[in-house]
């Protein structure tokens, strides 16, 4: 029991053998994998030693989906900047609309 791996999953063995930095404590491992379970063990290795590759190399930068230098700022007017709104004149609009429709005339 002392050669052989305590793992039970082909899984969790090539984890421990991507978790070791020496070149030869990883074949030392493999080596005592249990025989039936080594092509397994040898698939996740090389899938997973793809993996970590593929996510070390830089990303290329896209200049579509980043502009270099943000869009000019557009205030957007305050309520307080409108102008405010002559009620006066408003009520004499709707006072000659209602005329024009009591009348059956169109407004001009």
């Amino acid at each position: 029991m002392d050669n052989q791996s305590t793992y039970s999953s082909p899984r969790s063995i090539a984890a421990s053998i991507l978790a070791q930095p020496d070149v030869e404590r990883q074949r030392e491992l493999f080596r005592q994998c249990p025989e039936h379970l080594r092509a397994l063990v040898r698939e996740h290795v090389r899938s997973s030693q793809a993996l970590a590759e593929a996510k070390r190399k830089p990303k290329p930068q896209s200049t579509q989906t980043s502009p270099i230098t943000p869009p000019q700022y557009t205030p957007v007017p305050r309520l307080s900047d409108l102008p405010r709104s002559a009620p006066e004149v408003a009520r004499g609009h709707l006072q000659s609309l209602r005329s024009a429709l009591a009348q059956g005339r169109s407004h001009a």
